[in-house]
């Protein structure tokens, strides 16, 4: 794995042993203070200081007695100046019950220095603070050891880093308030900050586990929300007042802004903490009533929702009658329901011990035995390479030292180093060779999905990918018989084979009972000796299937025949091998969709290249000279939509000595247009040399050329004039194309006249006219492309816009105009894209 991968991969493992390294001093020195206490050796706080800081706020009878008062103004205690809230608690830890604490204080501008006596806290010596003493005691260091042990089996599932927090938070609300860690000095602020965040996050975790344990709630699919809404907050605000709890142990006058900020904060982490633990029993309720849960399932859940229920019920409505309600039990039955509410939590703890061990809910015990297995292998390894290089350097180091001679020494030193260069390879072998030996049962099953998925991401031939999963499985489970069957029609074919003598030259039919299972399940399934699995399965040697599948297919299904080992595999095994065939299967769908994209993409450079040559051509197609006619300049352009088009434009030099000018728009876009609009050019072309000044007749034989030529629903708005520079005529119909425009000075003469689009009717009648033409008139012939260009919006240009621009030109030369028509129109779309093909021709007369 690469650098990153690998830190990747540690990381939480750092994560967790930071925290179990915070836990731990919290559970030490909480035990320390607590064992004090129930010996009657740990100090009462004589006083309580808070704002204006530093003031008494509370005091104890010894203070009162003393002479201390509500509201002195504390200058030091014991000689040490009061910058935060835990200055006090370091003075009075050092303490025990009977020393005397000096306080110097300020009384309305009048110093006085009085000393009061200090008292133990104690529970005193009844049998019921004895147990609740010792529960106090018992319960946080249960929940510490099963939390870790759960995490640092399952370091990868979420649920177990829920199900911590939900044991650490209980052994910080089992935590007496009366003593308090910040005595410790600076670890002691790091242990109060930990304790008031554990102390709300064991809601949330509680929360979140009834979601996700064993399977997501059905009410969290259809409410992602509902967690956060309730989860943020609590967070949010639990970590806002731990980190200003922390501030004021060490600078109270810098917290005390910060102190009130948010109104009723801690009524509302109050009201959150206890809400939320509840949805914990919603949901598992919930979820035993789905009939689609495992039986297995379902055992659990009753299990855990039970035992819960035993464990928290006593504690929740002491809470609720005593902290919420504000209620007080008479004599001594709050301190008896006190004792009874810890006993009972401790059934929490167990009952988490029992599923999880037990009745493997999270298959916890199977990770760690094989942990220990491979760690001690390792490590033994490891153990005997230390030992063979501490004998290597003491017999180099007895070599210099001896009397022997020059050679022998140097000898003897070359011989350690080369020793010393082989112990990795060779303990790498020995390594090797003991996974071998016991067929690997402790293998480290997240290091080889790690390093698999890393190969699988990356591999996109699906040859390639097959043999690098079959391998790694066989490497890691020591199997022999590996076959990888793909989908081809209506039936499932070998793929890939290892460990067979002969090539697999049979099919399974995709309605076989097994691939109907793996179908439907998606998930692994086990094939059992002597059962109904076909003759295919026999000759595969089958002992378990997964399933490559698509989000929409079972692409194919890998067979595993039995281990080296002859042992079964187990649910860890299948747990592993599942995730293996799931990301096979969405690289495989990759791999597939690569293929495809590939090939696509070689289509689309192909047509790319014949939409290129068709551009080329039709190009060709369009005036590539301009007969200079006598009283007139002229130009045009055209620009398709698309690499082709179905817009024309052309110049005839008839052999009157007119000018045939031409302009058409041929229905729809792309190839299909700019076949037919070819075929317009050839019908004009060949009707302009026989119909003489009758462009009527021109029009009418061009209309049904086009129309024998073309499907029924193709035709063409045409346009054609002959200009006569003897006489500045013109003679023009119009075959319902955007009439043309005559501008001179400030009219717009339309030319109307005509008939329908050419090619809609077989047999159309048409009309020509004529229009003397002056010196100075411009003629400006276009397609819709031009007068309907769109901006982002939807808005089209307009002729109105289109005259302005051509007015705007002046006496520029029609080439000229045409350009500045174009830049008017791009900057009317500002980059929207053009959707129309776009011609032009401009004339003035002379």
């Amino acid at each position: 794995m690469s650098a990153a991968a690998d830190r990747a991969a540690t990381r939480p493992y750092r994560a967790l042993f930071a925290l179990f390294a915070l836990a731990l001093a919290g559970r030490v020195t909480y035990t320390i203070d607590a064992v004090r206490d129930m010996r009657h050796q740990y100090p009462a706080r004589p006083v309580t200081l808070g704002s204006p800081w530093p003031s008494i706020v509370r005091l104890d009878d010894n203070a009162r007695a003393a002479g201390l008062q509500l509201g002195d103004r504390v200058i030091a205690i014991d000689g040490r100046t009061q910058e935060g809230l835990r200055d006090l608690f370091l003075g009075l830890h050092g303490k025990s019950p009977g020393d005397e604490m000096v306080f110097s204080i300020d009384r309305q501008g009048q110093r006085l220095t009085l000393g009061t006596k200090i008292d133990p806290i104690g529970f005193g010596t009844s049998t019921i603070a004895l147990i609740v003493g010792s529960a106090q005691l018992l319960l946080p260091w249960l929940c510490f050891a099963i939390g870790f042990w759960v995490a640092g089996g399952r370091i990868r599932d979420p649920r177990a880093w829920m199900l911590l927090g939900i044991l650490l938070g209980i052994g910080e609300l089992t935590h007496a308030p009366v003593l308090d860690s910040r005595g410790w000095g600076g670890i002691g602020v790091a242990l109060r900050f930990y304790h008031d965040v554990s102390a709300s996050a064991w809601a949330i975790c509680m929360l979140l586990f009834g979601i996700y344990f064993p399977q997501r709630w059905r009410f969290d699919r259809r409410f992602p929300w509902f967690k956060w809404a309730m989860g943020g907050p609590l967070a949010a605000l639990s970590l806002w007042d731990a980190a200003v709890n922390s501030i004021a142990s060490i600078d109270y006058p810098a917290a005390a802004p910060l102190l009130f900020t948010v109104p009723a904060a801690d009524s509302i982490v109050t009201v959150l903490a206890f809400v939320a633990p509840c949805f914990f029993f919603i949901g598992l309720a919930d979820k035993f009533r789905d009939s689609s849960l495992a039986p297995g399932d379902r055992r659990r859940l009753k299990l855990l929702y039970f035992g819960t229920s035993a464990a928290m019920t006593p504690l929740f409505f002491l809470i609720l009658y005593t902290g919420i309600f504000y209620h007080r039990l008479p004599g001594d039955n709050e301190d008896v329901a006190l004792a009874l509410a810890n006993v009972a939590l401790l059934i929490f703890p167990l009952t988490m011990a029992y599923v999880i061990v037990v009745h493997r809910a999270m298959d916890v015990r199977m990770v760690v035995r094989q942990g220990v297995q491979y760690a001690l292998a390792r490590r033994g390894i490891r153990s005997l390479q230390a030992v063979v290089i501490i004998a290597v350097v003491t017999v180099g180091a007895q070599a210099l030292g001896s009397g022997a001679s020059t050679p022998s020494r140097f000898t003897a030193i070359a011989l350690g180093i080369l020793v010393a260069f082989c112990l990795k390879p060779l303990g790498e072998r020995l390594r090797l060779w003991l996974d071998r030996r016991f067929f690997r049962e402790a293998y480290n099953s997240e290091q080889i999905l790690s390093e698999l998925s890393e190969q699988v991401r990356s591999i996109l031939d699906a040859h390639e990918l097959l043999d690098t999963v079959a391998r790694r499985i066989s490497q890691s489970l020591h199997v022999d018989r590996i076959a990888v069957l793909l989908q081809d029609g209506g039936w499932y074919r070998p793929a890939l084979a290892t460990g067979y003598g002969a090539p697999l030259d049979f099919a399974f039919p995709a309605d076989a009972p097994a691939v109907a299972q793996l179908r439907s399940s998606r998930a692994p399934v086990v094939v059992a000796e002597g059962g109904a699995g076909g003759i295919g399965l026999e000759r595969l040697d089958a002992q378990l299937l997964l399933p490559l599948a698509s989000k929409k297919e079972l692409l194919g299904f890998i067979s595993l025949g039995p281990k080296k080992s002859e042992e079964p595999y187990s649910a860890s095994d299948t747990s592993l091998l599942r995730t293996v065939a799931a990301q096979t299967g969405m690289a495989l769908e990759n791999s597939r969709l690569s293929e495809a994209i590939a090939s696509e993409m070689a289509q689309r450079e192909l047509l790319s290249r014949e939409i290129e040559i068709a551009r080329e051509v039709q190009q060709r197609l369009f005036p590539q000279t301009m007969p200079e006619v006598a009283a007139l300049q002229y130009a045009g352009h055209c620009r398709p939509a698309r690499g082709v088009g179905g817009d024309y434009y052309d110049f005839l030099a008839l052999t009157s000595g007119s000018l045939g000018i031409a302009i058409g728009d041929v229905s729809g876009k792309g190839i299909p247009a700019a076949l037919l609009m070819a075929s317009l050019q050839a019908s004009v072309r060949g009707q302009s040399l026989t119909r003489g000044k009758d462009v009527a007749g021109l029009m009418a034989n061009v209309n049904r050329l086009v129309f024998d030529a073309s499907q029924s629903n193709r035709y063409a708005t045409f346009f054609y004039a002959q200009f006569d520079p003897a006489t500045r005529r013109l003679v023009y119909t119009n075959g319902g194309h955007n009439p043309p425009l005559v501008l001179r000075g400030a009219d717009a003469i339309p030319l109307e006249v005509g008939g329908p689009p050419v090619g809609l009717f077989r047999e159309t009648f048409y009309e020509q006219a004529e229009l003397q033409l002056e010196p100075g008139d411009l003629l400006l012939f276009f397609t819709d492309g031009i007068s309907e260009a769109e901006n982002a919006a939807n808005d089209e240009w307009g002729e109105d816009a289109l005259i302005s621009t051509v007015r705007a030109s002046g006496g520029a030369l029609p080439a000229e105009i045409i350009a500045r028509i174009m830049q008017a129109a791009d900057d009317f779309a500002a980059g929207a894209p053009q959707h129309d093909d776009m011609t032009l021709v401009v004339a003035r007369v002379l």
